[in-house]
């Protein structure tokens, strides 16, 4: 299947420059510059207070100097998120038909913060130090995140990943895996996007200010979840071992290189498979009275008491005895025709299973339509 544009999975990256001679405290206006271990000094710059007022995007630059035999290295790391660039959020998706758009937005806000002059083709040719692939999958169904993650931390991740820590926290809004090479990472998008109002502490993404603007749109329409499905290569080396395990050269780290719909596409969907593969699949299609519970949450006519009413009555039929001592239980009591007028007030029990569910994720992936957030709301 063709498609006009494919989606860019791509979010935080960090750019790196090696200089031939160290810059100066007041060249860049430093906020903090200090001697580290070793004869390390770091040099810090953040957007201020003022800059994040603004509502703009702004990156993060780290200027170090390091001590070799020879002398000196220096260098110039540039921090961002390439969606909150270009978009001033990261719930829509870029394509490949952006990078330029991508390049000119990083060379002119760099010029802004403090006339630090890079053209586009410079860009392109830095080395990426750490880069996140991710993709949003938006459930307009009514559909929680959490549920999607409850399915998904059944799955006995360390015959696959070597953990070192694995975590399902939030109320079930994060599923995060961490280990010594990546962080992956499958969680409630809106709910972490409110818990950064909270505090930026208890959020698993930084840098939402930009974006908090879109918190009052999904209020107003509560049928709207996104998943977020994110991998972080935090070094080089990761990278690289990346790029070989789903069967690409790991010699080009640029930019140019990596900003791309196919390397994107396939690392989301490589983690995402090796998930899918450990999630047991006797679990796949049992119906707990959460999972019933999600599913009627998906009906448009769905009210308190017709909720508790379906709820009680599916659990029921769900029995091992598919509800026969309820019926007659509840026949004995209110005689013979009552059981037959329950259903009338009953809500319909959609029949997607949890295997369907996951299937359709894969698609989302797969099938790489750029997700854009507007679509979904006659508020923004």
């Amino acid at each position: 299947m063709n498609y006009l544009k494919e989606v860019m999975m791509i979010d935080t990256v960090k750019l790196t420059m090696n200089l031939s001679k160290p810059l100066r405290k007041s060249d860049l206006d430093f906020q903090l510059m200090k001697e580290q271990q070793k004869g390390v000094i770091q040099g810090i710059y953040n957007p201020t207070a003022t800059m994040k007022k603004t509502g703009k995007y702004y990156p993060r630059l780290t200027y170090t100097e390091r001590p070799t035999r020879g002398g000196k290295t220096y260098q110039l790391a540039i921090e961002f998120s390439v969606p909150k660039l270009v978009f001033n959020n990261n719930f829509d998706e870029l394509t490949d038909d952006d990078y330029q758009t991508v390049l000119k937005a990083l060379s002119d806000v760099l010029r802004e913060m403090k006339s630090l002059w890079l053209f586009k083709f410079q860009i392109g040719k830095l080395e990426v130090a750490k880069i996140d692939y991710s993709k949003n999958i938006v459930l307009d169904n009514g559909m929680p995140v959490s549920y999607i993650t409850g399915i998904v931390r059944r799955a006995d991740i360390s015959k696959v990943y070597d953990v070192e820590k694995n975590s399902f926290r939030n109320g079930g809004h994060i599923f995060h895996i961490h280990t010594n090479a990546l962080d992956v990472a499958l969680y409630d998008k809106v709910e972490d996007l409110k818990q950064s109002i909270k505090s930026p502490k208890r959020a698993y993404e930084s840098d939402s200010l930009v974006q908090q603007n879109l918190i009052d749109a999904f209020n107003k329409n509560r049928n709207v979840s996104v998943l977020r499905i994110e991998v972080r290569l935090n070094g080089k080396k990761q990278i690289r071992s990346m790029l070989n395990k789903i069967g690409l050269p790991s010699d080009d780290l640029t930019f140019d290189r990596l900003f791309s719909s196919d390397i994107s596409s396939k690392i989301i969907n490589y983690h995402w498979q090796r998930i899918l593969s450990k999630v047991p699949k006797a679990q796949l299609d049992f119906s707990t009275p959460e999972n019933i519970l999600v599913k009627l949450l998906t009906n448009d006519d769905v009210r308190p008491m017709n909720l508790l009413a379906s709820l009680g009555y599916y659990v029921l039929m769900s029995s091992s005895d598919d509800g026969r001592n309820a019926r007659n239980l509840i026949e004995k009591r209110l005689g013979n025709k009552a059981w037959y007028r329950i259903p009338k007030s009953i809500l319909p029990l959609p029949a997607e299973d949890n295997l369907k569910v996951l299937v359709k994720i894969t698609d989302e992936i797969q099938k790489m339509n750029p997700t854009k957030i507007k679509k979904y709301f006659l508020v923004l």
